[in-house]
């Protein structure tokens, strides 16, 4: 006599996430203010603008197995046959 018919099976789905970090650059500025001829300053600026340094981002995924089950496949009759008697 069959008592139960079970169905065990796994899904696998994926999910985007985002991560906001903050990224910082350090440049170096040029300023050259163009003078007239008396010496002043004219208004305008040119300017020049080096990269020095960035922060770069690396990102690692780990999989990570968060519960392990083991199954058994067991014939049930034998119990049920002690529980009717």
């Amino acid at each position: 006599m069959k008592l139960f018919d079970v169905s065990i099976y796994k899904r696998t789905y994926t999910e985007e996430k985002q991560i906001i970090v903050p990224v910082t650059h350090e440049e170096l500025i040029i300023e050259k203010k163009k003078l007239n001829q008396k010496g002043e300053k004219d208004g305008q600026i040119e300017t020049t603008r080096i990269p020095l340094s960035e922060d770069r981002i690396e990102v690692n995924l780990h999989p990570t197995v968060l519960r392990m089950f083991k199954f058994i496949k067991n014939n049930l009759k034998r119990l049920y046959m002690l529980l009717k008697q």
